[in-house]
């Protein structure tokens, strides 16, 4: 009975290694710095613009870049007051100082 048990399990084991192979070999996800991952190329096929960041390197540099790249059409101000706004508080502090 213990020969078939082990047996059994040995297959499936064998079974789930050629399966994860299969997957591996079809959706092999290529490395290199020049190729694209499938989500990208997608994208990319699709005319959508892509920010492509290497997560290896420094935090910093990385949080900066991303910075840039969402700034390059001007600093988005969802929840922040506008320069007027802050300008006309900054007078109405000021005189009140005086």
């Amino acid at each position: 009975m213990m020969n078939q048990v082990q047996d059994h399990l040995k297959w499936k084991t064998e079974r789930l290694v050629e399966k994860l192979d299969k997957y591996n070999a079809e959706n092999l996800i290529a490395t290199s710095p020049d190729s694209l991952t499938p989500m990208a190329h997608f994208f990319q096929t699709n005319k959508t613009e892509i920010f492509m960041l290497d997560g290896r390197g420094n935090q910093y540099e990385m949080l900066e870049s991303m910075r840039i790249y969402i700034e390059r059409f001007g600093r988005p101000y969802n929840y922040l007051k506008t320069v007027g706004h802050m300008n006309s508080e900054r007078e109405k502090t000021l005189i009140e100082e005086e």
